[in-house]
């Protein structure tokens, strides 16, 4: 197996429309978010959706996306299994996560770095309807509640065919998470709170709690010289994805 970390210029995108008659559409469907972050280590809304009550006036809604890029130009072969790894964290309550939270495939990074206008670059998105069935998935959907969000750990999400797939054909893919339950499903909410799932971003100092994708190859499976598969780069120069056989043996 390998591993490729998330590159700095991660971040977050907010969608937060407050002036006259505000509604959930003009805050999810915006083409433009009204804030980005790109330096945070961690943040408490990785992915997160937000109904405010408001006295004598229109509810108002919040809806925020986190945007990770992964340089996989060299990726040279197959690409047979792939998770998204993301280390939880606490919520600002110190409470555990109970948002949902899905990956799906973003729009290429800009040279200035992420910027609001990026908040509805994902490909395939249309405004009114939900993205599932619409947009490009690339992970499996996580449904949070019950403590299934570890926030001392790692959580692992199921990388997709797609993802897969544009790793062996890009140099670059972006993974924008999402809320899966309002966000994606475009679901405006009921009830006046907070659904959120916090993480770690690539600018935490080190890697130890960085976002990063592990991947496995197609290739040669077998022990060479005692030496596992999973543990073999190269065989005499030859990434073992281009490795058929050795020796006439499969």
């Amino acid at each position: 197996m390998a591993e490729i970390y998330a590159g700095t210029s991660d971040g977050r995108i907010e969608s937060h429309y407050i002036s006259q008659n505000p509604t959930w559409a003009l805050s999810r469907d915006a083409a433009t978010g009204t804030a980005v972050t790109t330096n945070e280590t961690s943040d408490y809304n990785l992915v997160a959706v937000t109904r405010f009550g408001a006295r004598g006036g229109s509810n108002t809604y919040k809806v925020e996306r986190s945007f990770l890029y992964f340089d996989v130009s060299g990726v040279n072969g197959t690409v047979e299994d792939v998770t998204l790894n993301i280390h939880g964290g606490v919520t600002a309550d110190g409470s555990a996560s109970d948002g949902t939270i899905w990956g799906v495939k973003g729009g290429p990074p800009v040279l200035t770095g992420l910027e609001v206008e990026q908040f509805d670059d994902i490909p395939g998105y249309q405004t009114g309807t939900q993205m599932f069935g619409n947009v490009t998935q690339y992970t499996s959907i996580g449904i949070i509640g019950g403590g299934s969000w570890d926030p001392s750990d790692y959580n692992i999400m199921q990388g997709t065919s797609s993802l897969m797939t544009d790793m062996d054909s890009l140099n670059v893919v972006t993974i924008v998470l999402t809320d899966y339950f309002y966000d994606a499903r475009n679901n405006a909410p009921t009830s006046n709170g907070s659904w959120n799932v916090s993480g770690y971003y690539a600018d935490n100092t080190g890697t130890s709690k960085d976002p990063f994708l592990r991947y496995t190859m197609a290739g040669y499976g077998h022990e060479v010289n005692t030496v596992v598969a999973a543990s073999i780069g190269k065989v005499n120069t030859v990434e073992t994805a281009n490795i058929g056989k050795i020796i006439t043996v499969d």
